[in-house]
């Protein structure tokens, strides 16, 4: 019995590993019905054919009580390791997402290449792969036992989506098989029509490889030529899709039985070739040289075709181990050749470590392991759309990054996005798997706050490149208004008095209205304004001053007509490094810094004008210097510690606290005294503030 092989070989495993497999397998069978009982034996089987890991075949045992409720994952974790529990978590979401994407009405390429990654990109530990492929070929071999409405899906799915997977991970034994039994169900006719003229059993034709590798094996051995030699049938997929492609009949294919020799070196690689032209009759026309002239991928082989026993012709391929290495996971990756899909190498490098990773005899580190799969998390996001189609997008993109993908028009149209069916902000994170639906009105169009930085309403280029494509096409008035608007309010935000004129220079601009314009429609974004009301270092380095000018050394100011004077910033008005400033002469605390338009600096100059000096900023002298900013909102549970994780996280030190909250309007007036290192910086944490749930302003004071 089945049942009997399969304990029989979970307790060799134990013996070898120290597992409990064996006992794990007895329990499991006592929790399941038959039919799923049938349904773990048949997973097992193929799973025992491509690997012996234990913790991939203990997962594969749990993984049926996981999902029929017969345990939950704390007693698993109890029972077994964390490892396992992941393996099982992993595969069950796994199996979701497949479901979710099986919605989808769409058959595109992009489709089903996206889907692979987002498959790959989930799998925290990548032998959750191994599960789901041996669970799929069980499906598509049994697929008589399932409605035939349903037969068509679950094989375009083996085919586009798992046997793909297989395929770039290396495991041949399924991938062979899922191409084949998918191929069966969706081209019967051509299928059968291929199996008659093979005229013999898959069996049969690996029997004949068997007996051409064992004849050229004993003569190689006995010329000393050291080399690993392996052999194949090819199976009716590959052949199909070759005469298809190839436009050939099946008269034409001359690798219906194939070897592959590698050895050490290119003069190996040719004295090989000489053996097997020795033993049998070479093919006229079917000898290729890729070693001295490769192909444009840089794939090098010697590729020949021979008649051999009983006059059956079969193909020869011989390379180095190097240039196997090269083909199976470099540039010139079998699997891209196979798919016909571009490169990527960004991704590529991903699948070639996967292989490495799969091939359990490596020797790889479990915090290698755990820095990798971080990686591969954190490079792209992949979600669903509501009909489930995949859509792949940069690691950061909010649900306005996906709508601006999906159609410009979605994006311009967009006033909110639900996330797996709740509401959530428009500068939310999407994560690998959620669904995301936008929602929008019929007559919409973007707002300006979407190309502030620091408000992270778009994480990609081309969704801000078709939001400033908008406001430029708009009326030019209309930009100049709109720009001549947002320069005032950051102005007053910041409590500065910019130069216009120095700014339209700064800005290369023709006129006043074209840099106006410009703000207007985010060619100037509010960081590069920010940016711009400070002095330019260097032009300020280059100043001429009078020879008895001075720095003040730890302060970061020039003081000009005096000699070493001792500076403090003015508590009054807390100047930064790009504010208008001068000083004023104290009694005995040296010279005060003000902001040139502090009411109190005024005074003085009226009063005591003898007493004011004109100062200047030094720009690489700057450390952090003291800023009041006053923060207006409705008041609300925890929004002083959303204020707080604001400025811990992006390492803005508070000094003081006030919080006063109006007895009648409820309005929390937060004044915070902020450590920061200039204009910019602030200005981010204003709009920050800003974002806030129930803030009505954030301004400087």
């Amino acid at each position: 019995m089945k049942e009997n092989y399969l304990k029989s070989k979970l307790e060799q495993l134990d013996r070898q590993n120290s597992t409990r497999l064996g006992e794990y397998y007895t329990r499991a069978r006592g929790g399941l019905s038959d039919k799923e009982q049938t349904r773990l034996d048949g997973i097992l089987e193929i799973l025992l054919g491509v690997t012996a890991d234990d913790e991939i075949l203990l997962a594969a045992i749990i993984l049926p009580l996981y999902r029929t409720g017969v345990i939950n994952a704390d007693s698993i974790k109890d029972k077994s390791s964390q490892k396992v529990l992941n393996l099982v978590l992993g595969t069950h979401q796994f199996g979701i997402v497949h479901e979710i994407s099986a919605d989808a009405k769409s058959n595109q390429i992009r489709h089903k290449e996206a889907l692979r990654k987002m498959l790959l990109s989930m799998s925290r530990d990548i032998r959750v792969v191994f599960v789901k492929l041996a669970e799929q070929l069980y499906v598509i071999r049994n697929l008589s036992n399932i409605p035939e409405s349903q037969r068509d899906k679950i094989a375009l799915d083996t085919k586009n989506i798992f046997a793909p997977l297989a395929n770039r991970l290396g495991i041949w034994a399924i991938k062979w098989e899922l191409e084949d039994l998918s191929f069966r169900q969706l081209n019967p006719h051509e299928y059968q029509e291929l199996a008659t003229k093979l005229a013999e059993k898959r069996e049969e034709r690996e029997e004949y490889i068997g007996k051409i590798n064992s004849i050229l094996e004993s003569r190689l051995n006995l010329m000393g030529i050291k080399c690993k030699i392996s052999g194949r049938s090819k199976h009716i997929y590959s052949i199909w899709r070759k005469m298809r492609f190839k436009n050939k009949e099946f008269s034409e294919l001359f690798d219906l039985r194939a070897l592959r020799v590698l050895t050490d070196t290119k003069a190996d690689c040719y004295q090989i070739l000489g053996v097997v032209h020795d033993l049998w009759t070479p093919v006229p026309k079917e000898f290729d040289d890729y070693i001295s002239n490769p192909k444009p991928n840089n794939y090098q082989s010697l590729h020949t075709a021979v008649r051999a026993l009983d006059n059956k012709v079969i193909e020869v391929q011989i390379r180095t181990f190097a240039m196997h290495k090269f083909a199976e996971s470099g540039v010139a990756a079998h699997w891209r050749y196979k798919e016909k899909t571009k490169y990527d190498p960004d991704f590529e490098s991903k699948v070639k470590w996967l292989r490495q990773l799969i091939d359990w005899k490596q020797d790889v580190d479990e915090q290698d392991i755990d820095n990798f799969t971080d990686k591969l998390a954190e490079d792209h996001v992949y979600v669903f759309t509501p009909a489930g189609e995949v859509l792949e997008l940069p690691a950061g993109s909010t649900p306005l990054d996906f709508a601006y993908m999906i159609h410009t028009e979605l994006g311009h149209r967009t006033r909110g996005a639900k996330v797996n069916s709740k509401i959530v902000p428009l500068n939310y994170k999407l994560k690998t798997a959620e669904r995301v639906e936008i929602l929008t009105t019929k007559e919409g169009k973007p707002a300006r706050d979407w190309l502030v930085s620091s408000a992270d309403f778009l994480c990609t280029a081309s969704a801000r490149s078709k939001v400033k494509s908008w406001f430029r096409k708009k009326d030019y008035d209309d930009n100049v208004n709109s720009g001549r608007a947002i320069l005032l309010k950051e102005a007053k935000k910041l409590q500065v008095n910019p130069d216009i004129s120095e700014l339209v220079a700064r800005f290369y601009c023709h006129s006043e209205k074209d840099m106006l314009a410009k703000i207007g429609f985010g060619d100037i974004s509010l960081d590069k304004l920010a940016a711009a009301f400070q002095i330019d270092s260097k032009k300020e380095q280059q100043k001429v001053v009078k020879p008895e000018t001075v720095s003040s050394g730890t302060s970061g100011l020039v003081i000009d007509g005096v000699g070493k004077l001792l500076t403090t910033i003015a508590a009054c008005c807390q100047p930064l490094p790009g504010d208008s400033i001068v000083g004023f002469i104290t009694k005995g605390r040296g010279v005060s810094i003000h902001r040139a338009d502090c009411p109190n600096a005024l005074n003085l100059g009226q009063v005591e004008s003898e007493r004011m000096l004109m100062v200047s900023w030094v720009q690489e002298n700057l450390d952090f210097y003291q800023v009041n900013v006053l923060v207006e909102a409705y008041d609300r549970p925890d929004l002083l510690k959303d204020i707080t994780v604001l400025f811990a996280n992006d390492k803005i030190k508070i000094i003081s606290l006030d919080s006063q909250i109006g007895s009648e309007e409820n309005i929390n007036k937060i004044k915070l005294g902020l450590q920061i290192q200039n204009l910019p910086q602030l200005s981010r944490i204003l709009h920050k503030l800003e974002q806030f749930k129930n803030v009505i302003s954030a301004n400087r004071v």
